[in-house]
């Protein structure tokens, strides 16, 4: 178990900054696809789709071949420094990114076509104060539950990002310890994940609430 603990923190600065990442992209591609699919909406489509098929092995080799072999911008491997972030966080970013730009697309269409919506365009609001306070923040409770069980599992996902960048985090350390047989550290892995996900999960039914009010009196008015 302490051995975990003394890689975990370098797994969740990881899966934080690969989840910052996925939230205000996929939020920002799901809007614009909700709003702007005759321009810019069947691009973005067209890359959700695609990220959502692509395997994190085959994207974290393809990123490491660009611009850590091929351009030399970036390193391969190691966790010392920002710039060393900045691969594995792309690619355990990537197939969450296209999930919750998916998510927030089909809440968006079905909130935009709702009569609390079309009250609020009838009461003379701006289009902007529409769409971020009676559109978007009513969907956001879907959002925020995939989110939740996410962070867990981007902990447990990283068992194959943090293998191909050989990044110093538990999940190279589970995966080292698959390979050794050694079941002491896969048991305490999964305990730590587990609980990782079932504190995430409550947080977020916590800020549920807080931003959508219907969360928190049933769906009551």
């Amino acid at each position: 178990m302490q051995l975990v603990i003394d890689r975990l923190g370098a797994t969740l600065i990881l899966a934080g900054a690969a989840m910052t990442l996925a939230v205000l992209l996929g939020i920002g591609m799901g809007a614009a696809i909700a709003r702007n699919w005759r321009s810019i909406g069947g691009a973005l489509s067209v890359l959700v789709s695609v990220g959502m098929a692509l395997p994190s092995f085959w994207v974290g080799a393809t990123l490491v071949l660009l611009f850590a072999v091929n351009f030399g911008w970036l390193p391969s491997s190691g966790g010392g420094s920002a710039r060393a972030l900045i691969l594995p966080a792309i690619t355990l970013a990537l197939q969450p990114t296209a999930v919750i730009a998916r998510l927030t697309e089909a809440q968006l269409r079905e909130a935009l076509g709702s009569d609390f919506v079309r009250t609020a365009r009838g009461k003379g609001l701006t289009e902007p104060a529409v769409f971020l306070r009676h559109a978007l923040r009513p969907g956001l409770g879907p959002i925020l539950a995939f989110i939740g069980i996410q962070i867990g599992f981007l902990i447990g996902g990283a068992v194959i990002v943090e293998g191909v960048f050989a990044y110093p985090g538990v999940g190279l350390l589970a995966l080292n310890a698959v390979k050794d047989r050694d079941l002491p550290i896969i048991q305490a892995f999964v305990v730590v994940v587990a609980l990782l996900i079932s504190l995430t999960t409550m947080l977020i039914d916590l800020v549920a609430r807080v931003i959508d009010p219907r969360v928190a009196t049933g769906g009551a008015p």
